[in-house]
Protein backbone atom coordinates (compact mmCIF):
# COMPACT_ATOMS: atom_id res chain seq x y z
CA UNK A 1 0.00 0.00 0.00
CA UNK A 2 2.59 2.37 0.72
CA UNK A 3 4.28 2.00 -3.01
CA UNK A 4 1.25 2.78 -4.30
CA UNK A 5 0.66 5.87 -2.31
CA UNK A 6 4.00 6.75 -3.23
CA UNK A 7 3.70 6.01 -6.57
CA UNK A 8 0.39 7.77 -7.18
CA UNK A 9 1.52 10.90 -5.53
CA UNK A 10 4.86 11.53 -8.02
CA UNK A 11 2.17 10.69 -11.21
CA UNK A 12 0.14 13.84 -9.28
CA UNK A 13 2.69 16.17 -8.82
CA UNK A 14 4.25 15.05 -12.60
CA UNK A 15 1.10 15.76 -13.91
CA UNK A 16 1.10 19.30 -12.10
CA UNK A 17 3.84 20.59 -13.10
CA UNK A 18 3.24 20.11 -16.52
CA UNK A 19 -0.23 21.74 -16.32
CA UNK A 20 1.97 24.48 -15.15
CA UNK A 21 0.80 27.46 -17.99
CA UNK A 22 -2.09 25.87 -19.19
CA UNK A 23 -5.76 27.83 -18.84
CA UNK A 24 -9.31 27.10 -18.56
CA UNK A 25 -9.27 24.43 -16.19
CA UNK A 26 -12.75 22.35 -16.00
CA UNK A 27 -13.00 20.41 -13.30
CA UNK A 28 -14.83 16.89 -13.85
CA UNK A 29 -16.64 14.36 -11.36
CA UNK A 30 -18.31 11.20 -12.36
CA UNK A 31 -19.93 8.19 -11.63
CA UNK A 32 -20.12 5.11 -14.27
CA UNK A 33 -20.78 1.27 -14.27
CA UNK A 34 -17.64 -0.81 -15.06
CA UNK A 35 -17.58 -3.64 -17.22
CA UNK A 36 -14.77 -5.92 -17.69
CA UNK A 37 -13.65 -6.79 -20.87
CA UNK A 38 -11.54 -9.68 -22.29
CA UNK A 39 -9.72 -11.95 -19.97
CA UNK A 40 -10.24 -10.44 -17.17
CA UNK A 41 -14.18 -10.67 -17.32
CA UNK A 42 -13.59 -14.41 -18.86
CA UNK A 43 -14.50 -17.68 -16.54
CA UNK A 44 -11.43 -19.77 -17.42
CA UNK A 45 -9.22 -20.30 -14.88
CA UNK A 46 -6.11 -20.32 -17.11
CA UNK A 47 -6.42 -17.16 -17.70
CA UNK A 48 -9.37 -15.33 -16.44
CA UNK A 49 -9.99 -12.77 -13.80
CA UNK A 50 -13.54 -13.80 -13.20
CA UNK A 51 -14.27 -10.12 -12.62
CA UNK A 52 -18.20 -8.78 -12.76
CA UNK A 53 -19.77 -5.99 -13.19
CA UNK A 54 -18.85 -2.86 -11.10
CA UNK A 55 -19.14 0.75 -10.62
CA UNK A 56 -16.72 3.59 -10.16
CA UNK A 57 -16.37 6.85 -9.54
CA UNK A 58 -13.45 9.61 -11.51
CA UNK A 59 -12.21 12.89 -10.62
CA UNK A 60 -10.57 14.07 -14.19
CA UNK A 61 -9.49 18.13 -14.91
CA UNK A 62 -9.21 19.66 -18.71
CA UNK A 63 -6.85 22.24 -19.64
CA UNK A 64 -5.80 24.00 -22.66
CA UNK A 65 -2.75 26.35 -23.37
CA UNK A 66 -3.05 30.39 -24.26
CA UNK A 67 -1.22 29.21 -27.98
CA UNK A 68 -3.29 25.98 -28.60
CA UNK A 69 -5.01 25.35 -31.37
CA UNK A 70 -9.35 25.58 -30.30
CA UNK A 71 -10.67 22.66 -29.25
CA UNK A 72 -6.91 20.51 -28.47
CA UNK A 73 -6.79 20.32 -24.51
CA UNK A 74 -4.69 18.43 -21.40
CA UNK A 75 -6.68 15.28 -19.94
CA UNK A 76 -5.77 14.75 -16.70
CA UNK A 77 -7.67 11.41 -15.77
CA UNK A 78 -8.40 9.42 -12.48
CA UNK A 79 -10.72 6.50 -11.12
CA UNK A 80 -11.71 4.56 -8.36
CA UNK A 81 -12.98 1.56 -9.14
CA UNK A 82 -14.89 -1.68 -7.18
CA UNK A 83 -15.41 -5.04 -9.00
CA UNK A 84 -16.62 -8.27 -7.06
CA UNK A 85 -14.69 -11.38 -7.94
CA UNK A 86 -17.37 -14.10 -9.50
CA UNK A 87 -15.93 -16.19 -6.78
CA UNK A 88 -18.98 -18.80 -7.04
CA UNK A 89 -17.19 -19.34 -10.64
CA UNK A 90 -13.58 -19.43 -9.26
CA UNK A 91 -15.04 -22.46 -6.71
CA UNK A 92 -16.64 -23.92 -9.54
CA UNK A 93 -13.55 -24.06 -12.14
CA UNK A 94 -11.41 -25.62 -8.89
CA UNK A 95 -13.70 -28.15 -8.46
CA UNK A 96 -13.92 -29.41 -11.98
CA UNK A 97 -9.57 -29.12 -11.69
CA UNK A 98 -9.14 -30.98 -8.51
CA UNK A 99 -12.82 -33.44 -8.51
CA UNK A 100 -13.07 -32.68 -4.82
CA UNK A 101 -15.68 -29.66 -3.41
CA UNK A 102 -14.03 -26.75 -3.69
CA UNK A 103 -15.36 -23.22 -1.88
CA UNK A 104 -13.90 -19.91 -2.65
CA UNK A 105 -14.46 -16.71 -0.20
CA UNK A 106 -15.49 -13.18 -1.04
CA UNK A 107 -12.89 -11.17 -3.00
CA UNK A 108 -12.88 -7.86 -4.96
CA UNK A 109 -10.68 -5.64 -7.36
CA UNK A 110 -10.55 -2.15 -6.41
CA UNK A 111 -8.08 -0.83 -9.18
CA UNK A 112 -6.96 3.10 -9.21
CA UNK A 113 -5.65 4.44 -12.38
CA UNK A 114 -4.46 7.71 -13.17
CA UNK A 115 -3.35 9.51 -16.57
CA UNK A 116 -2.58 11.96 -18.47
CA UNK A 117 -2.87 12.69 -22.32
CA UNK A 118 -4.49 14.68 -24.89
CA UNK A 119 -8.31 15.56 -25.76
CA UNK A 120 -9.90 16.67 -28.61
CA UNK A 121 -13.49 18.81 -28.23
CA UNK A 122 -15.43 20.20 -30.82
CA UNK A 123 -18.56 22.36 -30.68
CA UNK A 124 -21.93 21.53 -32.57
CA UNK A 125 -23.74 24.43 -31.55
CA UNK A 126 -23.67 26.96 -28.44
CA UNK A 127 -24.97 24.29 -26.28
CA UNK A 128 -23.61 20.55 -27.29
CA UNK A 129 -19.76 19.77 -27.67
CA UNK A 130 -18.21 16.08 -28.60
CA UNK A 131 -14.75 14.88 -27.77
CA UNK A 132 -12.35 12.55 -27.77
CA UNK A 133 -9.06 11.72 -25.08
CA UNK A 134 -6.33 9.55 -24.60
CA UNK A 135 -3.81 9.25 -21.75
CA UNK A 136 -0.85 7.12 -20.31
CA UNK A 137 -0.26 6.82 -16.92
CA UNK A 138 -0.03 4.05 -14.16
CA UNK A 139 -2.96 1.42 -12.36
CA UNK A 140 -2.92 0.36 -8.93
CA UNK A 141 -5.03 -2.80 -8.28
CA UNK A 142 -6.02 -3.40 -5.07
CA UNK A 143 -7.40 -7.04 -4.65
CA UNK A 144 -8.82 -8.38 -1.65
CA UNK A 145 -7.51 -11.70 -0.17
CA UNK A 146 -9.63 -15.06 -0.22
CA UNK A 147 -9.69 -18.39 1.35
CA UNK A 148 -9.70 -21.50 -0.44
CA UNK A 149 -11.48 -24.77 1.13
CA UNK A 150 -11.09 -28.13 -0.43
CA UNK A 151 -13.09 -30.85 0.73
CA UNK A 152 -12.64 -34.80 0.09
CA UNK A 153 -15.61 -37.46 -1.50
CA UNK A 154 -16.02 -37.54 2.77
CA UNK A 155 -16.90 -33.92 3.42
CA UNK A 156 -13.53 -33.43 5.19
CA UNK A 157 -11.52 -30.47 4.96
CA UNK A 158 -8.29 -31.54 3.43
CA UNK A 159 -6.97 -27.69 2.36
CA UNK A 160 -7.24 -24.27 3.88
CA UNK A 161 -5.52 -22.21 1.90
CA UNK A 162 -5.34 -18.09 2.11
CA UNK A 163 -4.39 -16.35 -0.98
CA UNK A 164 -2.79 -12.94 -0.41
CA UNK A 165 -1.93 -10.25 -3.54
CA UNK A 166 1.18 -8.34 -3.63
CA UNK A 167 -0.27 -5.90 -6.46
CA UNK A 168 2.63 -3.92 -8.47
CA UNK A 169 2.29 -0.77 -10.31
CA UNK A 170 1.47 -1.19 -14.01
CA UNK A 171 1.41 0.91 -16.96
CA UNK A 172 -1.92 1.48 -18.19
CA UNK A 173 -3.62 3.37 -20.97
CA UNK A 174 -6.94 4.51 -21.84
CA UNK A 175 -9.29 6.51 -24.83
CA UNK A 176 -12.72 7.21 -25.13
CA UNK A 177 -15.37 9.61 -25.83
CA UNK A 178 -18.31 11.97 -24.81
CA UNK A 179 -20.74 14.34 -25.04
CA UNK A 180 -21.60 17.05 -22.86
CA UNK A 181 -24.23 19.67 -22.56
CA UNK A 182 -24.07 23.46 -21.31
CA UNK A 183 -26.65 23.31 -18.41
CA UNK A 184 -24.91 26.83 -17.34
CA UNK A 185 -23.32 29.35 -19.23
CA UNK A 186 -19.54 29.27 -18.44
CA UNK A 187 -20.14 27.27 -15.22
CA UNK A 188 -21.73 23.85 -16.02
CA UNK A 189 -22.42 21.20 -18.32
CA UNK A 190 -23.07 17.41 -18.02
CA UNK A 191 -21.86 14.81 -20.42
CA UNK A 192 -22.53 11.19 -21.30
CA UNK A 193 -19.14 9.21 -22.11
CA UNK A 194 -17.76 5.66 -22.45
CA UNK A 195 -13.79 4.55 -22.12
CA UNK A 196 -11.53 2.14 -22.34
CA UNK A 197 -8.88 1.23 -19.91
CA UNK A 198 -6.36 -1.42 -20.37
CA UNK A 199 -3.03 -2.82 -18.65
CA UNK A 200 -0.72 -5.62 -17.84
CA UNK A 201 -0.01 -6.46 -13.95
CA UNK A 202 2.43 -8.27 -12.27
CA UNK A 203 1.17 -9.40 -9.23
CA UNK A 204 2.80 -11.59 -6.42
CA UNK A 205 0.65 -14.46 -5.07
CA UNK A 206 1.53 -15.67 -1.59
CA UNK A 207 -0.14 -18.65 0.16
CA UNK A 208 -0.13 -19.36 4.03
CA UNK A 209 1.55 -22.67 2.86
CA UNK A 210 3.05 -22.53 0.08
CA UNK A 211 6.24 -20.83 -1.88
CA UNK A 212 5.21 -17.36 -3.38
CA UNK A 213 4.33 -17.40 -6.92
CA UNK A 214 4.40 -14.38 -9.60
CA UNK A 215 1.36 -14.24 -12.19
CA UNK A 216 0.44 -11.75 -14.36
CA UNK A 217 -3.25 -10.57 -15.14
CA UNK A 218 -4.68 -8.07 -18.25
CA UNK A 219 -7.01 -5.76 -16.60
CA UNK A 220 -9.49 -4.13 -19.33
CA UNK A 221 -12.07 -2.07 -18.72
CA UNK A 222 -15.28 -0.40 -20.82
CA UNK A 223 -16.85 1.98 -18.37
CA UNK A 224 -19.70 4.28 -19.54
CA UNK A 225 -21.53 6.89 -17.57
CA UNK A 226 -22.44 10.67 -16.41
CA UNK A 227 -19.83 13.13 -15.90
CA UNK A 228 -20.63 16.77 -14.30
CA UNK A 229 -18.05 19.79 -15.40
CA UNK A 230 -17.49 22.32 -13.43
CA UNK A 231 -15.68 25.18 -15.69
CA UNK A 232 -13.48 27.92 -14.10
CA UNK A 233 -12.66 31.28 -15.68
CA UNK A 234 -8.96 32.04 -16.94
Amino acid sequence: MRKTIICLSLFVLIALMASQGLTQEKTIIAGFASFPVGDFGSTDLDKGGFAETGWGIALDSRMSGKKWPQGLEAYFHSTYQWNKMNTEAVARAYTEYFNYKTTVSESRYSPIIATLGPSYYYAMNDKIEIGIYSGAGVLFNNTKAFTVKIYDDMGVNILNEVVNFDNRPAFAYMFGIDIDFEILEDMLKIGIFADYSSAKQKTELSFSTAEPADTFQKLQYLNAGIKFIFIKGN
